[in-house]
């Protein structure tokens, strides 16, 4: 059985109560990190990816610009269109 079928389980059996911190989730958001330290997580982040991740990840990203970029010229034109100029 899966672990989030188990909590659920355990949660209507009363067996289980959320304190809010998941120890697979869980990570100290009051430590600070400089830029430089951020570039190198990101860095190392990206260089374990393989490169079909990296095409994966990219073409994710093009989409949804295309999306976005398309949603605005829509928005653009029907606002246009409520105005009565098209």
């Amino acid at each position: 059985m899966g672990k989030t079928k188990n909590l659920l389980q355990d949660f209507h059996n009363g067996e289980y109560s959320y304190d809010g911190v998941d120890d697979e989730y869980f990570y100290n958001k009051s430590k600070q990190i400089t830029m430089e330290e951020a570039m190198k997580n990101h860095d190392e982040w990206w260089n374990s990816l393989t490169e079909e991740e990296k095409n994966h990840l990219y073409n994710e990203h093009k989409a949804a610009e295309n999306a976005y970029n398309e949603w605005i010229a829509d928005a653009n034109i029907n606002q246009l269109k409520d105005q009565g100029l098209l």
